[in-house]
C-alpha cells in the first residue's frame, strides 16, 4: 500500500480535552479482533458508487469515543471477491474516467480495501449482517487480521485524521458523512474512492502516480453525486474583516497574528472552524471571540504527497457553539519560513496567497501591518496609511478600501517608478541586482563567464533589471488604462508592481508579480536561445496579462476549479486585445498561433495535446501522465474560446459584454453556466446556436480540433450568383459538431454564411447578387482547427 501523511496534533489547553481524544484515538486506531465476519453479498452504496462484498472477510476498527469508523475487507478465502461499480453522470466524466481506465465506466474486482468513515456505514452494515442467515462472526480470523491489517489501516487514517475529527466534533449534521475508501484493484491497482458532503463535488475517484520523485493525484472522475444534485454549494461560514500583524525577522522567519471575522452558514450552530493554511506555516495558538480553542494541525509531515508550500486544513475548536446570527472573530497565531534568498539580495516569497488562515478565498477586507528589517522595502496590497522607522525596523500599515481575496506581500532591495493615470497610481519596484539563476556563471578554465544557456557572456552582459524600469511603469500604465476604458476602474486605486525569480508572474488585486525576466531588455543574452514566442511572452505578454487579472480574477472570480479558465482566458484575451491595439493585429495572431501549435503537439500516445481532456476539467488537466497539458489547455485553448466568442458577437457586442460581465459580477463568482447566459445575450440574433448550447459542449466540456476541407463550385444565373459546395471535417470524433463561416466575395461585397460541420460532409448552397469571385473558409481566423 501507498506511503500517506502521518498527522499529528498538537498540545491542547486543558479546558476541553473531547477533541484531543478523539485524534489519539484515532492516530492509534487498530482493528477489533471480536468483530470480525465472513460476509457474502453485502454491499455500501454512496449514491453512483457502489462497492459489492461477493465473499471474504470484513473487520471492523475499534470504536472512537461511541463510534466506529473504520473497517478492511480481504478476500483472502476460495472464490473470495468484491467489486466496485461506477457510472459517471455525464459524457465528459466519462471520458475522463475513460483515459485512466480504457473505459466509459468503472467495473473493477478487488482483493482489498480499506474504508473510513463518519457517516452510518457501520450501523448500515451492522443492519445487513444481522439480517443475512449467511453472514458469520469468524473471532478465531480477527487475530489474524487484526495484527496485519491494523499497520496498513494505521497509515491509511493518518491521511485523513484531521477531516474525520472535523466530522465528529461538529454539530451540523449536513456537514458530515465523510467516507473514503482505499481498494486494491485487480487490474487497475491501488486507487481511492471519496464521498465528503463538505465538497462541492461530493464523489471523487483517482489514484496517487509518481511524477518527478513525488506523488500525484490523478483524479480519474469527480462530480456532484445524485443526493446532492442542483445543490448550491456553501462554505461552512463567511469571512469579512482580517486584520493581520505580520513581524518578518531578520533570518526572514514570518511571525504573525491573524484576526478575522467570520459567521457560521446555515442556522446550526457550530464549534468546529476549518481554515487552511501553508504548510510552510506552525500554527501555535488560537481564540474565538477573546477564549482559548482547541486546535489541530499536522505538527509533521513524513512524506507530503501535495508538494513543498500547499495548503493543509487546520481546525480551529471553539470553547462553545458559534451563533450563526452573529459575526465571531478568530485569532490565530502562527509562523515559518515563507521568504527564502534568490541571491544578491533578491527575496522569493513562497505561500503568495496562502500564508495566513482563509477558507476559499473568499472576498474581505484587509487591514495588514508588517514589521521587518529597515534595510529591506516591502509592499502589498491596500492604501499606506502608516510608515515609520522604528530602530532596525521599519513599520508599514495598509488597509483596503474595497473586499479582495488575497492579500500578498513581496519584498527586496528596490528601486522604484511611479506613474499616475488618472485616479489610479502604478508603482513598479525593481531589484537592484538579478536572483543567481540569472546571472553568468565563472568559466573555471579561463576568465570568460557562461550563461545559463551555455552562451559565452562577457561581465558587461550582466542583465539590469532596472534598466528598463520606466518602460516598464509606462507599459503597465497604460495597460492598465485601456482595460479601465473597457471594464471600468480596478480594485484598488494603488496597484504594486514587483519582481519575482522564476518564469511566472500573478496578479493580486492591488498586486502584481512579475518574473524578473519581463524587467530585462529584449536584447540582453539571457533571451539569446529563447524562441521568438517566449520573448514576447516576457517582454509583451505577461504584464499585460497579470494586469488584466485585477479584473478577471480579483473582481470577477470562478465560482470552481471547472471555472477557472474563465479567469485565466479572459486575462489572456484581455492581454491579445491590448498588444492588438499597440502593436498591431500581426502579433496577437502570432500569439494565437503558437496557442494551436502546442494544443496540435502529440503526446506519448500519438494523441494531441488537446485530448487530454476539457476546459472543464480544470486543474484536474495537470496529471501524472501530461503534467504541461494545464497550460496549454487553460491559458491556450481557454484563449481561443474568446477569440471565437469575439468573432461571433463581433468587437462591440464582445466588448459589451466584457463591461457587463464586470458588471453583474463585481466581487462575485461566476460559474461556466453563468457565463455561456451572459454570452448568449449578445450573440447575433441569426445564429445558428442562439444560446451557445452547441458552442460550449463542443470547446468548452469536450475536446476536439478538426480539420477542415471545403470544396465549391459557382454557377452564374442572371444577376446572382449560386454556390456549392460541401465541408468536410477530419481528425475528431464523430459526435464533433461546430459551426463555420464561410465568406462569399463578389466585387467589394463580402457575405458570410455559417455551415455546421458533421461526421459526414455538409453540403451546402448560397446564392448572392453579382458575379463571385472567391470564397474563402473561415476569413477572420475565427475557428480553432488544425
Amino acid at each position: 500500500m501507498r506511503k500517506l501523511l502521518f498527522l499529528c496534533l498538537l498540545p491542547l489547553p486543558l479546558f476541553c480535552s473531547i477533541s484531543y481524544d478523539i485524534a489519539t484515538t484515532i492516530r492509534k486506531t487498530e482493528l477489533d479482533p471480536l468483530q470480525c465476519y465472513r460476509v457474502r453479498d453485502l454491499s455500501i452504496i454512496r449514491d453512483e458508487a457502489k462497492i459489492f462484498f461477493t465473499d471474504g472477510y470484513l473487520i471492523f476498527g475499534k470504536p472512537v469515543g461511541e463510534r466506529r469508523i473504520s473497517a478492511v475487507f480481504t478476500a483472502e478465502v476460495e472464490g473470495g471477491d468484491a467489486e466496485v461499480l461506477l457510472i459517471p453522470p455525464n459524457r465528459g466524466e466519462k471520458k475522463s474516467l475513460a483515459s485512466y481506465v480504457g473505459s466509459p465506466t468503472l467495473s473493477e474486482h478487488i482483493t482489498a480495501g480499506i474504508f473510513l468513515f463518519a457517516d452510518s456505514t457501520y450501523d448500515d452494515l451492522m443492519r445487513a449482517i444481522h439480517a443475512s442467515e449467511y453472514i458469520k462472526k469468524v473471532d478465531e480470523m480477527g487475530s489474524v487480521l487484526a495484527e496485519k491489517w491494523t499497520p496498513v489501516l494505521r497509515n491509511i487514517t493518518a491521511s485523513f485524521e484531521t477531516r474525520l475529527t472535523l466530522d465528529l466534533v461538529t454539530d451540523n449534521p449536513k456537514r458530515r458523512g465523510f467516507f473514503a475508501a482505499t481498494v486494491s484493484g485487480k487490474q487497475l491497482g491501488n486507487f481511492d474512492i471519496v464521498y465528503d458532503p463538505r465538497s462541492s463535488e461530493q464523489l471523487l475517484i483517482g489514484q496517487f502516480a509518481a511524477r518527478n520523485n513525488s506523488s500525484v493525484l490523478d483524479i480519474w472522475t469527480s462530480f456532484q453525486s445524485s443526493g446532492f444534485h442542483n445543490a448550491i454549494y456553501e462554505p461552512e461560514f463567511a469571512v469579512s474583516d482580517y486584520r493581520i500583524t505580520a513581524t518578518l525577522d531578520p533570518d526572514l522567519s514570518l511571525k504573525v497574528i491573524t484576526r478575522v471575522k467570520v459567521r457560521v452558514a446555515g442556522l446550526i450552530p457550530e464549534r468546529a472552524i476549518p481554515l487552511d493554511i501553508s504548510q510552510r506555516m506552525e500554527v501555535t495558538s488560537a481564540l474565538v471571540d477573546g477564549e482559548p480553542a482547541e486546535l489541530f494541525q499536522r505538527e509533521s509531515v513524513r512524506e507530503s504527497l501535495f508538494g513543498t508550500g500547499a495548503n493543509e486544513t487546520i481546525v480551529v475548536i471553539a470553547s462553545k457553539r458559534l451563533d450563526p446570527s452573529v459575526e465571531h472573530e478568530v485569532e490565530v497565531h502562527h509562523s515559518g519560513k515563507v521568504v527564502f534568498e534568490a541571491g544578491n539580495h533578491v527575496y522569493f516569497v513562497g505561500s503568495r496567497g496562502n500564508w495566513y488562515p482563509g477558507r476559499g478565498q473568499q472576498f474581505a477586507r484587509f487591514d495588514l501591518t508588517f514589521r521587518y528589517p529597515r534595510n529591506l522595502d516591502l509592499v502589498s496590497a491596500g492604501e499606506i496609511v502608516e510608515d515609520k522607522v522604528e530602530g532596525d525596523w521599519k513599520v508599514t500599515r495598509r488597509v483596503t478600501s474595497t473586499p479582495i481575496r488575497l492579500a500578498g506581500f513581496n519584498l527586496g532591495v528596490y528601486e522604484r517608478q511611479k506613474v499616475v493615470r488618472g485616479e489610479f497610481t502604478i508603482e513598479v519596484c525593481a531589484n537592484r541586482s538579478v536572483e543567481d539563476a540569472l546571472k553568468p556563471v565563472p568559466e573555471e578554465s579561463n576568465r570568460r563567464r557562461i550563461g545559463r544557456l551555455g552562451q559565452e557572456i562577457e561581465p558587461a552582459s550582466i542583465p539590469d533589471p532596472v534598466a528598463r524600469l520606466k518602460d516598464l511603469a509606462v507599459e503597465i500604465a497604460t495597460a492598465m488604462e485601456f482595460y479601465t476604458a473597457r471594464f471600468g476602474p480596478p480594485p484598488l486605486r494603488s496597484i504594486e508592481v514587483s519582481p519575482v525569480p522564476g518564469t511566472f508572474g500573478q496578479g493580486f488585486a492591488g498586486m502584481i508579480y512579475l518574473s524578473t525576466l519581463s524587467y530585462l531588455k529584449p536584447s540582453d543574452r539571457v533571451f539569446e536561445n529563447l524562441p521568438e514566442h517566449q520573448k514576447v511572452f516576457f517582454a509583451e505578454l505577461l504584464h499585460a496579462h497579470e494586469a488584466a487579472h485585477q479584473w478577471w480574477g480579483n473582481i470577477v472570480t470562478s465560482a470552481g476549479y471547472r471555472d477557472d479558465w474563465i479567469m485565466e482566458a479572459l486575462a489572456n484575451y484581455s492581454a491579445i486585445l491590448y498588444i492588438e491595439k499597440r502593436r498591431g493585429s500581426k502579433m496577437s495572431d502570432a500569439a494565437l498561433e503558437e496557442y494551436r501549435r502546442e494544443l496540435l503537439v502529440k503526446t506519448d500516445g500519438d494523441e494531441i495535446v488537446d485530448s487530454i481532456g476539457p476546459l472543464a476539467h480544470g486543474s484536474r488537466l495537470e496529471n501524472s501522465q501530461h503534467p504541461g497539458a494545464w497550460t496549454s489547455i487553460i491559458y491556450g485553448k481557454g484563449t481561443w474560446v474568446m477569440h471565437m466568442l469575439r468573432r461571433r458577437m463581433g468587437d462591440d457586442r464582445f466588448l459589451q459584454m466584457l463591461a457587463q460581465l464586470r458588471k453583474r459580477y463585481e466581487f462575485k463568482p461566476i460559474g461556466t453556466t453563468q457565463f455561456q447566459a451572459l454570452c448568449a445575450e449578445f450573440i447575433p440574433l441569426h445564429s445558428l446556436d442562439p444560446k451557445l448550447d452547441s458552442f460550449f459542449e463542443q470547446w468548452v466540456y469536450g475536446t476536439g480540433i478538426p480539420a477542415l476541407q471545403m470544396k465549391y463550385a459557382v454557377a452564374r444565373q442572371g444577376a446572382t450568383s449560386r454556390v456549392t459546395g460541401t465541408l468536410s471535417q477530419h481528425g475528431v470524433d464523430d459526435d464533433f459538431s461546430a459551426e463555420v463561416p464561410i465568406e462569399i466575395q463578389s466585387g467589394k461585397t463580402r457575405t458570410v454564411r455559417t455551415v455546421r460541420t458533421s461526421s459526414d460532409p455538409v453540403n451546402f448552397a448560397f446564392s448572392v447578387p453579382g458575379n463571385v469571385t472567391k470564397v474563402v473558409l473561415d476569413p477572420q481566423n475565427g475557428m480553432l482547427k488544425r
